[in-house]
């Protein structure tokens, strides 16, 4: 009979302790669920503030490439009021992100900008003799401009907002040594009065700006095609920066992580695809309340049943 009831303890204790591993794995899907739903939700915040400053980028350049002093190049010198008028667009972009410079370029004179604002000023005619564009830059620009001669070469009326842009690899300004200093560059074609190509409105966006949009949090922006991407700051200074940099730059996501993806970006360029790159420590899932939780719960249950 004691030996019975020995049995029948036993078999109860191994019931109740698979009930409580059932329960326990219940309780972590639940909050995994919850992370992963969480973290998806901020992610994409994150994602549409990225795009929501590229569009604000791309508008502002259309807009100054459908000016009607724009499109008088090269038959004729830049007026002043189109220059103050450019400069007024650039200095309202920059009230919304930190541009490095804007540039008007002839298709002809590639490496001579005809305008550059490269400073907030107000109530004055922007200077057109300094450029902001140093020799990668420039070199990246003209090979846009050949690609907008090739593609686009005559102005569409129905682009609208779907308007020609492109981005390319990350340029160098040479101002700094440790790198710091790399650059997208974002242009959109402007168009003579004949409907051609006569040159493309240029914007300089450093690299430590964009990282200030993504930032904080485990983010990146990554386009494989352009071999480029930008790290938030939390993955630059960061004590995983070597290992997350690489992922990043692969536009690829780690299989080891509980949360991680990479959201497309919608905004024009017609070349490469952007993403977001997002992703979180798997600490942050283990340190949460309820998983915690769960695990104390599950820990006292099998200590009760030993």
């Amino acid at each position: 009979m004691t030996r019975l009831l020995y049995v029948l303890f036993a078999l109860g204790a191994l019931v109740l302790s698979g009930v409580a591993y059932v329960n326990y794995h219940a309780d972590l899907e639940r909050a995994r669920f919850n992370f992963l739903l969480e973290s998806k939700a901020r992610s994409e915040r994150v994602a549409l503030q990225a795009e929501i400053t590229m569009r604000q980028i791309h508008q502002g350049l259309r807009t100054i490439a459908r000016l009607p002093g724009i499109s008088r190049l090269p038959e004729s010198s830049l007026d002043g009021d189109t220059e103050a008028t450019a400069q007024e667009i650039y200095n309202a972009l920059t009230a919304n992100v930190a541009i490095s410079s804007l540039s008007v370029i002839e298709a002809d004179h590639p490496d001579r900008p005809v305008f550059v604002a490269d400073r907030v000023l107000r109530g004055a005619q922007p200077s057109s003799g300094h450029h902001g564009l140093g020799r990668p830059a420039l070199r990246l620009v003209a090979a846009q401009l050949s690609w907008f001669q090739e593609n686009t070469p005559r102005l569409n009326p129905n682009w609208d907002l779907d308007y020609p842009a492109l981005t390319g690899p990350g340029v160098s300004l040479g101002n700094e040594p440790d790198g710091r200093d790399q650059a997208v560059v974002y242009s959109v074609p402007f168009y003579d009065r004949q409907g051609k190509v006569a040159g493309c409105v240029s914007a300089i966006i450093l690299s430590k700006v964009l990282s200030e949009t993504i930032s904080p949090g485990f983010y990146g922006l990554t386009s494989p095609r352009h071999g480029f991407s930008v790290p938030s700051e939390t993955i630059s200074h960061g004590p995983r920066q070597a290992r997350y940099s690489d992922w990043l730059a692969s536009g690829k996501t780690p299989t080891e992580l509980i949360y991680s993806e990479v959201i497309p970006l919608q905004f024009p360029d017609r070349t490469a695809e952007w993403g977001l790159w997002a992703a979180r420590p798997n600490e942050d899932f283990w340190d949460r309340p309820e998983v915690q939780a769960a695990w104390l719960l599950a820990l006292f249950q099998f200590t009760a049943l030993a």
